[in-house]
């Protein structure tokens, strides 16, 4: 059973009820306007209170082996991160193959050894030590819909054209 008084939400300012959720379980919440991913989960590791964190997405659930996993490797803490498959569903069914799995991701990690570059998509996890694994899944439910996922290729699509002018790079039609 996870402690939710050292559970740290940050808020990039949702819609629903998030933060009264969050607060109504004991956790901590905190408010910063989301640019993107990297600048989000650097705000947050500066602010947890604990050596080790678990990074986790709104969209993202711990399975019932990977808790476990978790509890059988806090006492021992040999690594400086923990590598976690991430199971990816799109539109409610579980991706099997492609870039998305199997999809492993550092998400256990000791504060004061990780941080994450400044990229505003996909950005690397630093590392500064030896790197473990965990057993179960994240499973992380990515979009319900296909105009969710068209919003969200648009998105990146718009990105990297602003980042490629910014670098006056030329693109090739």
């Amino acid at each position: 059973c996870i402690n939710l008084g050292s559970v740290l939400v940050v808020d990039g300012g949702s819609t629903d009820n998030t933060v009264s959720i969050a607060e109504s379980l004991g956790a901590t919440v905190v408010y910063n306007p989301y640019e993107y991913y990297a600048q989000q989960c650097n705000f947050a590791l500066e602010r947890v209170q604990t050596a080790w964190a678990f990074v986790l997405d709104a969209d993202e659930r711990i399975g019932e082996r990977l808790a476990v996993s978790i509890e059988a490797a806090a006492p021992e803490a040999k690594w400086a991160a923990y590598w976690v498959t991430r199971r990816n569903y799109l539109f409610g069914k579980p991706i099997r193959h492609s870039g998305w799995s199997p999809d492993l991701n550092v998400r256990l990690l000791k504060v004061s050894l990780c941080s994450y570059d400044d990229r505003q998509i996909h950005p690397r996890l630093h590392v500064n030590g030896p790197e473990g694994s965990l057993e179960g899944p994240i499973h992380h439910f990515t979009y319900s819909t296909v105009a969710q996922y068209i919003d969200k290729l648009q998105s990146y699509t718009s990105y990297e054209v602003d980042a490629r002018k910014q670098k006056q790079l030329v693109l090739d039609n």
